[in-house]
């Protein structure tokens, strides 16, 4: 790779932009978790991701990628400007023969907690600097699948990874969990779309508080939300941490889910200090969910 070749405008950002794909390119360095379709590097703040399927970078999709990236770096400009919310800046974007490569912000804190098992097996094997191979859809589709053998281990890693990030949560200010109920709310009147799906979505710092990662503009009017409807896309956010109970014992799931009840509690808290309205079924309902792992431990009781 030529070192003089101009990528961006920022001088700084070029020369840490050739440094980090000479070592990504040239397998110097290994990846430090992946997503659905990129494989994720970490250098020191930034996050260098690399689409994991080999494509050609015609001069259509070079364009159309370009596109987006610019549509998506204009939206979290908004996003962290007009409406305070904390999440990652791209920074820039560069096309190889074969492969997308973005640098963006890393996020401070910490993934809520464990969705793919890719990253729970990075989890356990941390010290050896493991990642799994896989790089195709299919692939990614087989490594759902946790053999018997490495199940109690990966159930063992989670469950230490989610009671560590949850008493986080269960310590941290009222007024954080405040700040992530406002955010979310924003977002979705601003025809942002927020992915719940996962909770590697969503990284917290016990000082900075929640950040949001994968923002893109909406496709549906989600302005159009009700309270009650925004207050269980909020709760889903949490979720995961219930992701690998098939791995853990029954000691280890009822810690896990007393800390949930906990942890709902002061989400409800934050609905009522951000003024959501809700009509009396829908609060009985929302207040059901703050105590309904009480129900579950006593079905795993008997």
């Amino acid at each position: 790779m030529k070192q003089n070749r101009k990528f961006v405008d920022d001088v700084k950002m070029n020369i840490m932009l050739n440094k980090h794909l000479y070592n990504v390119r040239n397998r110097k360095v290994k990846p430090n978790t992946k997503g659905s379709y990129s494989y994720c590097y970490y250098f020191g703040d930034h996050v260098l991701l690399k689409n994991m399927n080999k494509t050609e970078m015609t001069p259509e999709l070079q364009e159309r990628l370009s596109n987006h990236f610019l549509q998506r770096k204009n939206i979290i400009d908004m996003v962290k400007k007009d409406l305070n919310v904390n999440t990652p800046t791209p920074v820039c974007c560069f096309f190889g023969k074969f492969h997308y490569y973005e640098i963006q912000e890393k996020a401070p804190g910490s993934v809520l907690s464990i969705y793919y098992p890719s990253t729970a097996r990075v989890l356990i094997n941390k010290m050896k600097n493991v990642l799994d191979s896989s790089s195709t859809p299919e692939e990614l589709e087989n490594e759902q699948k946790i053999s018997p053998a490495e199940a109690i281990e990966i159930g063992k890693g989670v469950f230490l990874y989610n009671i560590n990030m949850q008493k986080q949560l269960k310590n941290c200010p009222q007024t954080l969990f405040d700040k992530f109920v406002r955010d979310f709310r924003l977002l979705l009147y601003s025809g942002i779309s927020v992915d719940v799906s996962r909770a590697e979505n969503f990284l917290f710092d016990k000082e900075k508080g929640f950040s949001f990662v994968d923002l893109e503009q909406s496709s549906s009017p989600m302005c159009k939300m009700s309270h009650y409807q925004i207050a269980q896309t909020i709760y889903s956010a949490f979720n995961n941490f219930t992701q690998f109970f098939p791995y853990m014992d029954a000691k280890q799931i009822k810690i896990i889910l007393k800390n949930m009840d906990a942890i709902y509690e002061k989400v409800y808290k934050a609905f009522e200090n951000n003024k959501l309205e809700f009509t009396k079924e829908e609060q009985k309902i929302l207040l059901e969910r703050t105590q309904s792992s009480k129900k579950t431990i006593k079905e795993l009781e008997k």
